[in-house]
């Protein structure tokens, strides 16, 4: 792990964990919404590591969060082959179906808008059909229901759920339900289903919120408020009891610069109560945390302690304990890590040992090749700084990723193609 250019933050510069925070911040730290869950939780119980640090989660201030110097790791092509397929639209989401014979990917609408049905051999796809759906509007996010029997696309102002294996037999009745999802402004980015598969919720990028879909009712229950814009990612706590959703850009600090540059922002992280969002989704918010510039997309550990997020605007990745999240008194952040330029996209790979994160660099060089960078989790939470293991290249714009076993397979939006990697020669020790 290399940090560039380090921003001094009060008393300690800002390397692995942030000791230090922003102790003159007027704005409420870690701010706990007035509406708790329906279990009653709030953000304010007594923390027993109180210990007088300022929380670094506290502040929304642009000064309180670095920017890296993007990280240019060791090229691991020799070890990782790469293999690209072409596809016949941007894509976007990607998952690896159940059996793992097939890989799904979101393909924008210069196909009229489909997803894509890959054949898997290993690392290399092959075309095999798509499954239209809605003109003129882009599919997006994709996610899989623990059984394996539906695939939830996010396609404009609707959730579309598929049956996975009727989908991969290109059958005319795969889609299941087509679903509005509240959005009045039709960009829906991510979605995850909650582990018993009965809701799904969706990112709703332009309206401050997130959509909850019951799945078996094959309807809208609601809307989650988001106190921010660029919503965008979402995950789901192991047990179902929490969800985990993103915003680019928190209306505290919207409130304080309302024309900001790119990426120069201070976004949050919100949490909900998913047993409340069930009956009653607008006062299910426990509370949300400033968590850097532009957070965009989250994946949370096995055992739900832990919350990986890419920083695009700090082009970082960090790892923040769940548990303290929402604390006022313990710092939640555990590691920071410089990767590439604008790192979006972010899976575990290789049993949870190491996390792949695509630098989409794409404001400043959107139709050229990238990376993909490759992250110890064990390095990165002992704050070492060989974290980053190396990278290889791929196509314009990585955008999102799905991992099976020792292969990896990342969408690039502006080159049309889905490149494939083989992981089984890196080593995450």
């Amino acid at each position: 792990m290399r940090f560039g250019s380090l921003s001094v933050i009060g008393c300690a510069v800002v390397l692995a964990a942030f000791a230090c925070g922003d102790g003159e911040s007027t704005t409420p730290g870690a701010s706990t919404d007035s509406d708790a869950g329906a279990d009653g939780a709030t953000a304010d119980a007594p923390d027993p590591c109180a210990d007088g640090t300022p929380v670094p989660t506290a502040s929304a201030t642009l000064d309180a969060w670095p920017k890296y110097d993007a990280f240019t790791a060791p090229d691991l092509g020799d070890v990782a082959k790469v293999t690209s397929t072409d596809v016949p639209g941007p894509p976007a989401g990607v998952l690896v179906g159940k059996g793992g014979a097939w890989v799904f990917a979101a393909l924008g609408p210069a196909t009229g808008g489909q997803i894509g049905l890959l054949q898997r051999n290993g690392t290399t796809l092959t075309w095999h059909h798509g499954i239209a759906t809605a003109a003129n509007a882009l599919p997006f996010g994709l996610g899989q229901s623990s059984s394996g029997a539906l695939v939830a696309a996010t396609v404009g102002t609707n959730v579309v759920l598929l049956d996975e294996a009727k989908a991969e037999a290109n059958a005319s009745d795969a889609i299941v339900a087509s679903i509005t999802n509240g959005s009045t402004k039709g960009a829906t980015i991510d979605v995850k289903l909650t582990p018993d598969d009965k809701l799904a919720f969706a990112a709703l990028e332009n309206d401050g919120g997130v959509a909850v879909v019951d799945v078996d009712a094959q309807k809208l229950v609601g809307i989650v408020p988001i106190a921010g814009r660029g919503v965008t990612g979402i995950a789901v706590a192991p047990d179902g009891s929490r969800v985990y959703v993103s915003a680019e850009v928190a209306n505290e600090f919207l409130g304080a610069n309302p024309n900001p540059p790119q990426d120069d922002v201070i976004g949050s992280i919100t949490v909900i109560d998913a047993a409340a969002a069930r009956t009653m989704p607008a006062k299910s918010v426990l509370g949300h945390a400033f968590v850097g510039r532009a957070p965009v997309r989250l994946a949370l550990s096995p055992d739900g302690s832990t919350l990986w997020t890419t920083l695009r605007g700090s082009n970082a990745l960090i790892a923040l304990a769940t548990e303290h999240l929402l604390s006022k008194t313990c710092t939640p952040l555990l590691a920071s890590v410089a990767v590439g330029v604008a790192p979006v996209g972010l899976t575990f790979v290789q049993n949870g040992a190491g996390i792949a994160v695509a630098n989409s660099n794409r404001f400043a060089a959107a139709t050229a090749n990238q990376t993909v960078s490759f992250v110890s989790v064990k390095k990165a939470l002992a704050r070492s700084t060989d974290a980053v293991v190396g990278q290889v290249a791929v196509g314009a714009f990585p955008r999102e990723l799905a991992a099976d076993g020792d292969a990896l397979f990342v969408t690039n939006f502006n080159s049309k193609t889905i490149s494939g990697v083989d992981l089984s020669g890196i080593s995450f020790e």
